[in-house]
């Protein structure tokens, strides 16, 4: 299952959560982990989630695109904090929304190139340099996207607060 509610435009694409067993206490223990362990599947320090896109381009036809998305999953204690029960439903909502984000630059970009791009035929000499702009495109506009967000960090911090959410 899903741990984030994906929207319609999103529910139409090939999207496989990879859950990523987390464990903790407090919200201190929880972020160090998420952390540890998430990078160690992303494949990037200090991150908490990430999106692996599987793109595939044959002109002529519109591109494919699958996504993996890579998710931690708490195993929550018995005895969790009320601040660790908060602090994870805060960093779940802020993951979702980021990472959908992401997704639904892939699913943008597919439309693009598909509807703009590839309306007019592209001659046999340029498809080299077409599907390698294409793809550069893709990449810089995740990268942007990234920056943009500070990595999905430009959020309300959270704060400890005495208002426990179920994990």
């Amino acid at each position: 299952m899903a741990p984030c509610d994906v929207n319609a435009q999103q529910s139409t694409e090939q999207i496989e959560w990879i859950l990523v067993d987390v464990v903790g206490e407090t919200h201190t223990e929880l972020r160090y982990n998420i952390d540890r362990a998430m990078s160690v599947v992303c494949g990037t320090e200090k991150t908490s989630a990430c999106v692996h896109a599987r793109l595939s381009m044959f002109l002529e036809q519109a591109p494919e695109i699958s996504f993996q998305v890579y998710f931690p999953r708490w195993i929550a204690p018995s005895e969790a904090s009320p601040d660790a029960i908060s602090y994870w439903a805060y960093t779940v909502d802020r993951l979702c929304k980021h990472e959908l984000g992401h997704v639904d630059i892939g699913i943008e970009w597919r439309r693009y190139v598909a509807e703009e791009l590839l309306s007019e035929p592209i001659p046999r000499s340029l498809r080299g340099s077409f599907e390698y702009i294409a793809m550069q495109a893709y990449r810089d506009a995740q990268a942007t996207y990234d920056d943009v967000t500070d990595r999905g960090t430009r959020v309300p911090p959270w704060k400890p607060s005495t208002v426990v959410a179920k994990p």
